[in-house]
C-alpha cells in the first residue's frame, strides 16, 4: 500500500516527531511504501527508508491538500493518509481532503476528558482512530465509537539509563553546587504546564534548584524574571531556551534528582518517559497521561485541587495543589527511589517497536 503520513517532522525533537518517524518505519517495515509529510522538517540528511518532504508550518493547509494530490498523479497512487497532529488540525484536514477518496486515518491524543460531541462525530469520519492514551479510547466508547490505542516508541539509545558520575559531571558543566538538591523540567507551552505552579513549589523548598527548559518570550506566558525575583528563587533557576539538542536535553534531565510536572492536562508526556528512561524519579500531578505513566508505584502523583473546562475542547483542566506538590517533592528527594526507578524503566523498556506495528498492521489495510 502507498501511504502518506502528514506530521511534524523537527529533528531537534518534538512530541510529534517521536511519534511520526517511529510509525513511519514501522509501516515501511511491514511492507507499505511510505512518504512522509514534514511539517517544519528543514531537509536534514536521515537514513530512513523512506522520504520526507520539507512542509513549511506557515499556512500549510493551503498546500498540503495540493501536494497529496500531486503525489497521486506522480504515478503511484496515494491510498491512504495518516495524519498524526492535534484533534483542531485533524479535523481541518478532513475538510481540505473530503473531496478526495483517501482512506484517512488520524493519530492524536486526547489532551483530556471529556471528548466533546462535535469532536466526536467528526473523528468518527475517520477509517480508524489511534489514540495515544487509554483514557482517550474510552471516551470514544461512550459514543459507540470504536478507537485503537497505539503504544508509543521510546528510542532506548537515546534515552539510556544514566550512569554513575553522569549526574555530578553534568552538574559541574552547568554551575550547579555539587550538593544541590534539582529537579528538572521542560516545559514550552507555559500555560498549560502551569509554571506558575512549579515556581511556587521551588519557592517552598530551601535550597532547591530548578533547571527549566522553556520559551522565555512567548507573548502569551509569564515575566518569567519577573517571577522568580518576586518570589527570591532568581539564582536558583537556571533556564535554558527550547531548541536543544536531544544530547543536551538528556543531559538536563541526567542532572536532576527529579522531573516534576506541574500540567493541567497531557495527551502523551513524552519528557515524563524520557525521564524514566533515564533514571530519574518523576513527580506529577495525577491525571490524564501522566496517571497512566505513573500509577502502580512508577512515580510521584499528587491531587489537583480544583479543575474546570477550558475552551479547548471544553476538556478539563486540572489545578494541582501546591501543598501536595510540595510534600510529594520532598518525599521523592527524601527516598531511596530504587524500586520506582526498577519499575518505571521496566514501564518504558516495553515501548519499542514491535507493539507499534502490531497496532498498525491490525488496522491499517
Amino acid at each position: 500500500m502507498n501511504i502518506t503520513l502528514v506530521s511534524e517532522v523537527d529533528f531537534k525533537g518534538s512530541g510529534y516527531t517521536n511519534i511520526s518517524l517511529p510509525v513511519s518505519l514501522a509501516l515501511s517495515q511491514l511492507g507499505h511504501r511510505v512518504t512522509v509529510l514534514g511539517l517544519g522538517y528543514k531537509g536534514e540528511e536521515h537514513m530512513f527508508p523512506f522520504p520526507i518532504v520539507p512542509v513549511a508550518k506557515k499556512n500549510f493547509y493551503d498546500v498540503l491538500a495540493a501536494m497529496l494530490h500531486n503525489l497521486r498523479l506522480d504515478g503511484d497512487r496515494t491510498d491512504s493518509v495518516i495524519v498524526a497532529l492535534d484533534i483542531p488540525m485533524q479535523l481541518t484536514m478532513m475538510e481540505q481532503l473530503a473531496k478526495y477518496d483517501f482512506n484517512l486515518y488520524g493519530i492524536f491524543p486526547l489532551e483530556a476528558p471529556p471528548l466533546n460531541f462535535s469532536w466526536a462525530a467528526a473523528l468518527g469520519l475517520l477509517k480508524q482512530r489511534f489514540l495515544l492514551n487509554r483514557f482517550g479510547v474510552e471516551e470514544f466508547a461512550r459514543f459507540g465509537i470504536e478507537s485503537v490505542y497505539l503504544p508509543t516508541y521510546l528510542d532506548p539509545t537515546i534515552w539510556k539509563l544514566r550512569v554513575a558520575g553522569e549526574k555530578e559531571s553534568v552538574r559541574d558543566t552547568i554551575g550547579v553546587p555539587k550538593d544541590a538538591k534539582v529537579v528538572t523540567a521542560i516545559a514550552e507551552n507555559q500555560e498549560r504546564k502551569n509554571l506558575g505552579l512549579m515556581f511556587e513549589i521551588v519557592a517552598q523548598i530551601p535550597g532547591l534548584y530548578l533547571l527549566l527548559v522553556t520559551r522565555r518570550n512567548t507573548g502569551v506566558g509569564w515575566n518569567i524574571d519577573d517571577y522568580l525575583a518576586d518570589l527570591k528563587i532568581q539564582d536558583r533557576v537556571f533556564i535554558f531556551e527550547r531548541g536543544l539538542s536531544i544530547s543536551d536535553l538528556r543531559a538536563l534531565v541526567v542532572a536532576a534528582d527529579v522531573y516534576l510536572t506541574t500540567s493541567k492536562a497531557e495527551g502523551l508526556a513524552f519528557p515524563v518517559m524520557e525521564a524514566m528512561s533515564i533514571g530519574v524519579p518523576v513527580v506529577a500531578p495525577d491525571h490524564t497521561a501522566l496517571h497512566e505513566h505513573l500509577t502502580d508505584g512508577r512515580g510521584y502523583l499528587f491531587n489537583h485541587a480544583f479543575k474546570y473546562r477550558d475552551p479547548f475542547g471544553n476538556e478539563f483542566r486540572y489545578f494541582a495543589d501546591l501543598d501536595g506538590g510540595v510534600a510529594a517533592v520532598q518525599r521523592a528527594l527524601e527516598s531511596d527511589n530504587t524500586e520506582i526507578i526498577a519499575r518505571a524503566r521496566d514501564y518504558v523498556e516495553h515501548c519499542t517497536l514491535g507493539p507499534v506495528a502490531k497496532v498498525l498492521s491490525e488496522h491499517i489495510g
